[in-house]
């Protein structure tokens, strides 16, 4: 019982002094602080002010800690746009790498001094080896550009193959090294000796047939188109090097297999010529 009457006791302390509080206040709004009046005041403030004090230093800690997390909110929220911005420009960057590097293919691929005056269309490979063929490729440019059927592609280095189907936005294009693909070639360093490039199933090289056997091939030595009338290409498109010439005795032909000039595996953008052959 004594414990509640003393506490009871210091509350009624606490309420009477903030009462009082209040009411000089009123009067120090009223008053201008001379005489009684003032007098009043200053001792009041002189017994509030421990109270104010003890308030304030309870009260503190907690505005500092809703200070605290306010600021936390807001530094979280600064963080997490920082590194959305930062997100970003990486994203900017790496898109530019990626463009940069694709004008530097784009920049080699019209490097393409033997196509001569040919007109060209540029045009990106989109997928490989579509619908029933064994090695060709779709590339993203049709009717629309002028593209026809049968039409030759290259690509840095030369010949990829040629158009076989077409719509108004893509192309297939059947590669050189199709079983159903044959090139007519020429081989310039062995008196311009002729024969016909063929493709193979899961085979990345050409065989060349009816080379003579008069012929004096050597290794790496270059094959380009023969550009025969009324033939699928016009002359003096790289095709590929020699990689082996092997003459049987007695044989009325040379055994030829060439590696083709462009990596047909890693192509992502060609040429397409606007020639068929009948002409330009």
């Amino acid at each position: 019982m004594v414990v509640y009457r003393r506490s009871a006791r210091r509350r009624s302390i606490v309420i009477l002094l903030i009462i009082t509080s209040v009411t000089l206040i009123t009067l120090d709004e009223r008053g201008n602080g001379s005489g009684v009046i003032g007098s009043i005041r200053s001792g009041a403030h002189d017994v509030v002010a421990p109270v104010q004090r003890g308030v304030h230093d309870i009260v503190q800690p907690v505005s500092d800690w809703f200070d605290g997390m306010t600021s936390r909110g807001s530094l979280t929220s600064e963080n997490r746009k920082l590194r959305s911005e930062i997100q970003a420009l990486r994203n900017r960057l790496d898109n530019a790498k990626t463009l940069e590097q694709d004008n530097a293919r784009m920049r080699e691929i019209l490097q393409l001094p033997f196509i001569g005056n040919l007109k060209t269309v540029a045009a990106q490979v989109i997928t490989g080896a579509p619908g029933n063929y064994d090695s060709a490729l779709e590339i993203d440019k049709g009717t629309r550009q002028g593209i026809k059927k049968g039409m030759p592609v290259v690509a840095a280095g030369g010949l990829v193959g040629r158009v076989v189907e077409v719509s108004r936005s893509s192309a297939t294009v059947l590669l050189i090294t199709d079983p159903t693909s044959n090139v007519a070639v020429r081989l310039p360093d062995s008196n311009n000796a002729t024969g016909l490039a063929s493709g193979h199933a899961g085979v990345k090289t050409l065989s060349v047939d009816f080379v003579s056997p008069d012929a004096q091939l050597s290794k790496d030595e270059h094959v380009v188109t023969a550009g025969q009338k009324d033939g699928l290409y016009p002359p003096d498109l790289p095709v590929g090097r020699v990689v082996s010439a092997d003459k049987t005795p007695g044989a009325n032909q040379y055994a030829v297999t060439v590696r083709p000039e462009v990596d047909l595996a890693r192509i992502e953008f060609v040429h397409v010529l606007l020639w068929t052959a009948a002409g330009p």
